[in-house]
């Protein structure tokens, strides 16, 4: 379980856009959810790719309506001026969606769309005054309508 509260690591501050991107670097803690039918456990980890991105990879234990199984994902993270772009880690790399983040309430935070063919992926991240931050990704369309949502602790 991540912590809440002053038990939560605390990050030495989102300032700005670029103060996250560095500090997002090293090994998280992640919690998903997944609409009340299922949970992701599990580690997260931002290392140094190439051209200065970041690479992301994501291990853990799903359970999923009766179903428990491993998964794995991964992405690459690139700066941007105002925030960062998230990309599909493939070759060559696709965009999943840019975010730009603007501060409210002592939160950074950005939102972004992406659509794979007839589904809408409606994303948001907030990086939080603890120094723990969530993504949220609402998707819809014909045949898939859910709410991902993930929080991350060090």
């Amino acid at each position: 379980m991540i912590a809440d509260g002053p038990q939560a690591a605390v990050v030495s501050a989102w300032r700005s856009p670029g103060d996250v991107f560095a500090c997002l670097r090293g090994e998280w803690k992640l919690l998903r959810r997944l609409d009340g039918r299922g949970w992701m456990q599990g580690t997260a980890t931002f290392s140094d790719g190439v051209d200065g991105n970041l690479a992301y990879h994501e291990r853990g234990r799903i359970k999923l309506d009766a179903q428990e199984f491993e998964a794995e994902r991964k992405y690459v993270f690139a700066a941007r001026p105002a925030g960062f772009a998230v990309y599909f880690a493939e070759i060559p790399l696709r965009l999943f969606h840019e975010v730009k983040l603007t501060r409210a309430d002592g939160t950074l935070s950005g939102q972004s769309t992406h659509l794979c063919a007839a589904d809408l992926y409606r994303s948001r991240y907030a990086f939080l005054p603890d120094g723990r931050f969530t993504i949220d990704h609402e998707v819809s369309g014909p045949k898939k309508s859910y709410l991902l949502s993930t929080m991350f602790a060090r």
